[in-house]
């Protein structure tokens, strides 16, 4: 059986293009409302860019909660553990100096 990237699915539907290239002009907000246009059967993806849009928000617990869901219907997403891995790192961040002044 063939893995399925997130990017095969994105070169293969003018609808996600359109996803992402409001992600990646900032336009959250469009992104959100063209992600509820998704169809049921790509709730992996629904969950996917819900993931990017609030991680663009920095809204990292909701982020996480998103991209768990993508890996628990689909383990092959490398691009879903690499968002978990990024986190995760950043919530783990810890400056000490800030703390000893």
């Amino acid at each position: 059986m063939a893995i399925v990237t997130i990017q095969d699915k994105i070169m293969n539907n003018n609808h996600l293009i359109l996803i992402q290239q409001a992600i990646e002009n900032g336009q959250l907000d469009l992104a959100e409302k063209l992600i509820l246009q998704l169809k049921d059967t790509e709730k992996d993806l629904k969950e996917f860019y819900s993931g990017i849009i609030c991680y663009k928000m920095q809204r990292w617990g909701d982020a996480l909660n998103h991209f768990h869901k993508v890996e628990e219907m689909n383990p092959h997403y490398k691009e879903a553990k690499n968002y978990i891995s990024m986190i995760s790192d950043i919530l783990k961040f810890y400056h000490k100096d800030l703390y000893n002044p």
